[in-house]
């Protein structure tokens, strides 16, 4: 009887999950058994190369135990961004087994890529502000959008965006904590203070509410599933708090189901959601032609303004997930088990005797 395939979830530590972490493994080792494979535990320092065995930590009936195997069929979890890989324990395992990395991207970035695609009308104007001539390239960008959001290309948390309204001679500026006006010339000057070493990035404000004013984005999760293929895991709302804003894809209060807030705006909602979620995974697609073939999940921020058409607000492949755990670890677990089979494949050993594509439609 063959053995099942080892997936190696690779830990800042040894032992079991970090609490933070408990709920995402306790879903993937979930997942692995029902696809016939089994979730193994491990960090850097249980690697034994030269006798390519390494002591994991797995989920047993009888809670978390110890364990020496061979080096894992696939390596996933806390894996470094390509810009980090060389030099690390999970560099050293590459040629002996996939590894699933993905190349770091931000909001400039992704925007970038996608205006060159098909998907350019869905791509709100933006354009990337540096340092060196951060007054006049914000004052340039209102001048044509009036409404705009400032905000860091690589902050997931949207803490630092400032969302700008040209009033007259002043501008408006609504951040976090804090809501002032000031002549344009001032406001412009104390806006390029903002601006440090790392990029940041102007949006043209696109207007996303629901019926009751508050506004909302759609969180469009993909992953490739069990034959390499994009899929979709969720696609909820991120819906704000009375009074709040978002800053075009990320500050806001609650989670929410897409087809109920959509059918409260428009009678034709059906239509419209099949749409966002059409324009998540085409948008997935599109990025991963760009970084060639090197993504596999992703995180589309999605805004619908007043009359209906989406915008792409930003993409991370940092998915926030902790209400769908088990739906993600479906595709990623049969997208690391498809990888590991390829992998076998490529080396001359022949392709696992599991199902053939694991993709686990339940």
């Amino acid at each position: 009887m063959t053995a099942p395939l080892t997936l190696g979830y690779l830990q800042a530590s040894s032992g079991p999950p970090a609490s933070r972490d408990s709920e995402r493994v306790r879903a993937l080792a979930a997942e692995a058994a029902l696809q016939g494979a089994s979730l193994c535990l491990f960090g850097a320092s249980n690697i034994d190369f030269d006798a390519q065995t390494v002591q994991y930590t797995r989920l047993t009936p009888t809670g978390w135990a110890g364990w020496r195997g061979p080096l894992p069929d696939a390596v996933l979890g806390h894996v470094p961004h390509l810009d980090q890989f060389n030099g690390t324990p999970a560099a050293r395992l590459a040629p002996l087994a996939p590894v699933l990395r993905q190349p770091p991207f931000d909001r400039l970035a992704a925007s970038a890529a996608l205006q060159q695609s098909d998907l350019a009308p869905h791509v709100i104007p933006f354009r990337q502000v540096d340092a060196e001539a951060a007054e006049e390239t914000i004052g340039s960008f209102l001048d044509m959008h009036p409404r705009a959001v400032l905000k860091p290309a690589r902050e997931k948390t949207g803490t630092r965006a400032a969302f700008i309204a040209a009033d007259g001679y002043d501008l408006v500026v609504r951040q976090l904590n804090r809501h002032w006006r000031k002549p344009r010339a001032s406001a412009l000057a104390e806006l390029a203070a903002l601006i440090g070493p790392d990029p940041w990035i102007i949006q043209k404000m696109i207007v996303s509410r629901v019926d009751d004013g508050r506004t909302f984005d759609v969180r469009c999760h993909t992953h490739k599933d069990g034959n390499g293929d994009w899929d979709r895991v969720r696609s909820p709302i991120g819906l704000s708090e009375a009074g709040m804003l978002f800053s075009n894809a990320s500050r806001g209060g609650y989670q929410g189901g897409l087809d109920k807030a959509l059918a409260r705006l428009t009678e034709d909602s059906a239509a419209l959601a099949d749409r966002v979620r059409n324009l998540g995974l085409q948008a997935s697609e599109a990025l991963d032609a760009h970084y060639g073939g090197e993504l596999f999940e992703l995180e589309v921020a999605i805004l619908i303004d007043p009359q209906h058409q989406p915008w792409i607000a930003g993409v991370t492949s940092d998915p926030m997930t902790p209400f769908h755990e088990f739906e993600r670890a479906r595709l990623h677990v049969a997208y690391a088990l498809h990888r590991a089979d390829r992998f076998r494949s490529e080396a001359g050993h022949g392709a696992s005797s599991r199902a053939p594509t694991h993709k686990a439609t339940r």
